[in-house]
């Protein structure tokens, strides 16, 4: 089960918005595979433009509408704002002021 829900902020970590924080919108799961795939909607990301036909009947306007496409549940992770990747050096240990450590040093 994943410790992420609506109204948590996300960091993205791959995909074309990759390095972005964003509040999470909904989290939904695939009906055909419901434990495996779990997708979740956010704020100001992956956000698709939708040309609309106007409908008279309806009341509907013709343009275009914008509309959140889901991003997987792997590609984001909770945000904490104090950590960082350029506290982490190659080996993935961190320095106690949160510099990188360079090689040269190890």
């Amino acid at each position: 089960m994943s410790k992420i829900k609506s109204g948590q902020t996300v960091y993205v970590i791959s995909g074309k918005h990759r390095g972005r924080v964003a509040k999470v919108l909904a989290i939904k799961r695939d009906k055909r595979d419901p434990k495996n795939s779990v997708y979740v909607y956010l704020e100001g990301i992956n956000i698709y433009k939708k040309s609309v036909k106007p409908n008279p009947v309806l009341g509907i306007k013709g343009g275009f509408k914008e509309v959140h496409l889901p991003i997987h549940i792997s590609n984001v992770v909770l945000y904490n704002p104090s950590y960082t990747n350029k506290n982490k050096n190659k080996n993935g240990s961190v320095n106690n002021e949160g510099d990188v450590a360079s090689e040269k040093s190890i």
